[in-house]
Parts: C-alpha cells; structure tokens; sequence
C-alpha cells in the first residue's frame, strides 16, 4: 500500500510529529509512506524521521490565503500523478481544502488532531470556514480517525455527519526508546514542563504553583523546556514572583526526553488538547504527572492511579497534589509503575500504526468495491 500523508507544515507541534511517526510505522511495516507540506517549513531533522520522503507544495513566502489553494492544489496533483498513491491520509483542515480542489479520485482519510479548528464559533469567519470545512468533506466523502470518542463526538456536529464516520485510534508512543529510572524522593525534586511556550499551554499556571511547592521543597526546581512568542512573558512572571534561579527556562532541547527521564513530577496545564503526545511520553517514562481535568488531558492521565487531574486555573490544587506526592515515596512508586505500563497496554507506537493500517486498508478496498 502506497500512503501519501498531506499536513500543512513540519512546524514543531504534536499533530506533526505524530504524522511522522505514523509515516515511520507505515515504512517500518513495508508500505510506501511519504509525506507532502503544504509549506516549506520543516523543523524536523533528527535521524530516527530523516528516511521519510517530503515533498513541499510553496515556499512560506508564496503562502497568501486563500489564493494559495489553487497554487498548492495543482503542485498536489502532480506530486500524486508520480508517486500514485493507493490513500491519501489528510493531517491538517485546511489541507482538506487543497485536496478537494485538486479532486484527485484517491480515497482520502482525515486525521483530526485536536478541537481548535472544529469548536470555533460565533464569527463569519468561523462560519465559512465551518462550511468549507463541510463542503472538502462531501467532496472527498471522508471518513476521519481521532484520538479520542469526545473528538469524534466534535468533529460530528461540525461537519454535520454520523459518528458512525469516525474511528478512535488513540496516539502512540515508542515504549522502547524511553527509559523509566527508579527514583528516591529527595530535598531537590525536579518538576518539568515540555511544550510550546503559549499562553494555552499554561506555563504561566506552572510558575503561579511553583510558589506553592517551595513552601514544602524549598530546593525543588521548575524545568519549561520549549520555545515561543510567550517567553518575553514567562521571563517577566519569573522575576515578578521572584523565582529567579528557582524556575529555569531552557529552551529548545535535543535532549528533552533524557531531562525528561531524570525529572520526578511532569506538569501539564494546557487549556485543552486532543491527547497530548507529551503526556504519554512522560508516563512512558515513569512519570507522574499533575494536569488539568480538562479535555485530552483526561483522556491521558488516570486520576489517582497514573497521576492527578485538578479543576481548571486552580494553582494552589496543583501545587497541593504535587507535594502531597513528593511527600509520599510509596505512592510515587505506585503512580510512577502505573502510567509506564498504561501507556505500555494502551498508548504504544505499535497500536497507533497497526489502527491506521486497519483503516487505510479499509479505505482502498472500499475504494476497489465501489469501483
């Protein structure tokens, strides 16, 4: 089976990387996986992604919305007419629009990664988008796979259509490249954050509760890993709260799974996500980790067993259940064993791949009957 995977950029972000695993999986099992951009952005260089094809429609520069559609469709098509793929596998929305256009005849199916795009509502825009989004879909005659029922549960109301079109294939991680360590619970606990430094990724919450934990670990550190427009900000919040050589902002790191690895609590107080890869990869590494109780998160983290969710914006709650943990060797062992061998049962690199291969197959044979 030969697979053309379509995302609009290589940006740094959980949809794209889990694109690449799912390309990586796709060659790893023999079938033929590469990955087309809508833009020539491509922020993804490490070796265990670099034996997967792209190919990239329009240079950043070119990109004019929504004149770029009909650019990007016909470069789209003569990308297909080489590689002449059994299935297209759509990663982005808006990339749907471009395939539409392109109106290749190739069954295509759409993964949707998260709620921003299929939530929006209240303005115009939000309304021609909603039925464009609408209008690439019966063109296309899509069927979707999600990571989580409640996305399905979205993405049917958005685009006006049965749930019986969506499939759950949850996220995934490689099991076998993280490296849980036992810890013993000392003064100088390590708390880490892993994301895109943004205003939804509640870094901001991070820093407010960290105050709280000092009261008890007054040697803890606070580790954010990751870059972004928010920083100028988190930098200020930092020196406001006096937390200077308390809380460490370090940036982009190759090595954020090995820091990772030796952290003791992770953190992740996102305003919402479809299932965030970070979470799995923190329980894969035997991670506890403290979120919100809110959608995506939830569907990661078990309460009391794998980890503890807190109501929304609730700073001191975090901080409370973090030290009520840190506080409690038996229990940290108990949570840390728990989230390794859920991700272990159900979030494993090999489930993903294996449910998309299910789905993809589908799609051609049903593809081959209707012809």
């Amino acid at each position: 089976m030969r697979i053309l995977l379509f995302v609009h950029s290589l940006r740094r972000g959980g949809a794209e990387r889990v694109l690449l695993e799912i390309a990586s999986g796709l060659r790893a099992k023999n079938h033929g996986a590469e990955v087309v951009s809508w833009l020539e952005v491509d922020e993804y260089k490490e070796e265990c992604y670099r034996d997967v094809p792209r190919h990239f429609l329009i240079r950043k520069d070119e990109y004019r919305w929504p004149w770029a559609v009909p650019s990007a469709a016909e470069r789209f098509r003569l990308v297909a007419e080489r590689y002449r793929p059994d299935v297209i596998e759509i990663h982005t929305p808006t990339v749907a629009w471009v395939a539409a256009w392109a109106n290749l005849k190739i069954p295509c199916i759409h993964v949707l990664h998260g709620f921003g795009s299929i939530t929006r509502r209240g303005s115009i825009t939000d309304w021609w988008m909603q039925e464009l989004d609408r209008l690439a879909q019966r063109r296309l005659n899509l069927n979707f796979v999600v990571p989580t029922p409640s996305m399905a549960d979205a993405g049917a109301t958005h685009y006006a259509i049965s749930p019986s079109r969506f499939t759950c294939v949850p996220y995934g991680v490689d099991i076998h490249g993280f490296h849980p360590r036992r810890k013993t619970i000392d003064i100088t606990p390590t708390i880490m954050m892993l994301g895109t430094l943004s205003p939804n990724k509640g870094q901001d919450w991070g820093i407010r509760a960290f105050r709280g934990v000092l009261k008890c670990f007054p040697d803890a550190r606070l580790m954010i890993v990751g870059e972004g427009a928010h920083r100028p900000v988190l930098e200020k919040l930092v020196k406001e709260m006096g937390l200077d050589g308390k809380v460490r902002l370090a940036g982009f790191r190759k090595d954020a799974f090995d820091l990772m690895s030796a952290s003791h609590v992770f953190w992740h107080l996102s305003d919402s996500e479809g299932l965030p890869m970070v979470v799995l990869e923190a329980m894969a590494t035997g991670l506890p980790v403290v979120g919100f109780d809110v959608r995506g998160t939830r569907d990661a983290v078990v309460h009391e067993e794998t980890g503890f969710l807190v109501p929304f914006g609730d700073a001191r709650m975090v901080a409370q259940r973090t030290t009520d943990l840190l506080s409690d060797e038996c229990s940290y062992q108990r949570l840390s064993l728990q989230a390794r061998h859920l991700v272990e049962k159900r979030f494993s690199l090999e489930c993903m791949v294996d449910g998309h291969v299910r789905v993809l197959c589908g799609a051609v044979e049903a593809n081959t009957l209707h012809d």
